[in-house]
């Protein structure tokens, strides 16, 4: 089978077309600061997860702080009544 001498030399044009490709994709894998910059995204990535977490812990904390003075309150208002009931007498022996 003959091909064409056109349709060969636009074979071999495709074919430096491609190896040009190729070259500058290599070329561009070895970019130094391509390198920095995907290390600068890691970090970023990294540093952000970390901050998600720490506000996640810091709103748990927020909560079961919420939750641990509103514990108290009722102590102190329970123990302020009892203090009230026996200055005034109104505890019985018992009590």
């Amino acid at each position: 089978m003959r091909i064409d001498p056109d349709t060969q030399r636009k074979l071999i044009d495709l074919a430096a077309v491609d190896t040009s490709l190729n070259q500058l994709r290599h070329q561009r894998a070895r970019v130094p600061a391509l390198a920095i910059i995907a290390t600068a995204k890691d970090a970023l990535h990294a540093s952000a997860s970390k901050l998600i977490q720490s506000q996640t812990a810091q709103k748990d904390l927020g909560r079961e702080m919420s939750r641990l003075e509103s514990d108290i309150e009722a102590v102190r208002n329970r123990q302020q009544r009892n203090s009230d009931r026996m200055s005034s007498g109104a505890i019985g022996a018992k009590d």
